[in-house]
């Protein structure tokens, strides 16, 4: 980074910070997970707006109205009864997944954490070195994943979507977590898939209200990057998005998960349509968008759920299953 570009940077973060009330308003609703923010800083020797600066990574995509073709994230849920689970045969046990796509300069900072924190459940996060968290499980059997919505309202004032994502992973049933996801301020449009042995949701969040939205597959739910639901929607915004294309690769890729839904049983064929190249599903960057699918995750959501990880493109890279501290 040349001086020219560093200076921008930091003058970028300070406008960041200084021109919107989204670290107060983390401070007030979310402390505990603001002093994580600002220990990674201090364990990293490294200036404490930058690394606040960069668990804002949604909000930037609305705060600079940047040019570049925004990142996208494809999700798929099913639902069904419990396999080979004879003592509990009725219970319904969702998997959920995603691709997680971000700018291709993340590549490499990929980090699964296990968070054990003293009134919470331990958690399983998929996330990026020095970012609180991405998506994740906990122990007790809530799972999330997330699309941007970049087209949804958004609000100088809210809680940043990798404080929510980490305060859902707090919560203690699918229950209380879509209830948390529902009263929270939210500073960016953003879809959270919630799951859990009780109940399981998608949510699109925006400034302005939450709406749950639902497929018309009861076995099967997908969702990309535009609402299938909400109205909420800041016009300026949309047309950008139309502009750069990213609505035309968030419907095919919505049409193609939502095709292949039928054929979906279990955690390895999760696996398969993350790992899709024909659509893709699975991204690799390119001259047009610089961006990159960053990792994947699948969660069989019992308690504890079983979480499979890969940390990169999952047509190239193994996965692995993630562990908690005991059995």
């Amino acid at each position: 980074m040349n001086a020219r570009t560093e200076g921008a940077a930091e003058e970028f973060i300070r406008s960041l910070l200084a021109d919107t009330a989204i670290i107060a308003t983390t401070r007030s609703l979310e402390p505990d997970l603001f002093d994580e923010i600002r220990g990674i800083a201090e364990g990293a020797g490294l200036p404490e707006a930058k690394v606040i600066a960069f668990n804002l990574m949604d909000e930037q995509w609305w705060f600079r109205a940047a040019s570049d073709p925004a990142p996208g994230c494809s999700v798929l849920a099913l639902s069904g009864p419990a396999r080979d689970r004879a003592s509990d045969p009725l219970r319904q046990y969702p998997i959920v997944g995603q691709n997680m796509d971000l700018p291709a300069f993340m590549l490499g900072s990929q980090v699964m954490l296990r968070v054990i924190p003293d009134d919470a459940p331990e958690a399983l996060v998929l996330t990026s070195a020095g970012l609180i968290g991405l998506t994740g499980a906990n122990r007790v059997g809530v799972a999330v994943c997330v699309n941007a919505l970049l087209m949804l309202t958004h609000s100088r004032t809210g809680l940043p979507v990798a404080v929510i994502v980490r305060g859902i992973l707090k919560q203690r049933s699918a229950r209380d977590a879509i209830a948390y996801a529902s009263g929270m301020p939210h500073a960016s449009g953003q879809q959270y898939l919630i799951a859990g042995w009780d109940e399981s949701a998608g949510l699109e969040c925006s400034a302005s209200d939450v709406v749950r939205w639902t497929s018309s597959d009861d076995h099967f739910m997908a969702h990309t990057n535009h609402p299938l639901a909400s109205t909420s929607i800041d016009q300026n915004a949309l047309h950008a998005l139309r502009q750069q294309g990213a609505l035309t690769s968030s419907t095919a890729r919505l049409e193609f998960l939502s095709r292949e839904g039928s054929n979906v049983t279990g955690l390895t064929d999760v696996k398969r349509l993350l790992a899709d190249r024909t659509v893709p599903i699975c991204v690799s960057p390119s001259s047009l968008k610089a961006s990159a699918t960053f990792g994947s995750i699948a969660i069989d959501v019992t308690a504890p759920p079983r979480v499979e990880v890969c940390l990169g493109r999952p047509d190239t890279v193994p996965w692995s299953e993630a562990t908690w501290t005991r059995p």
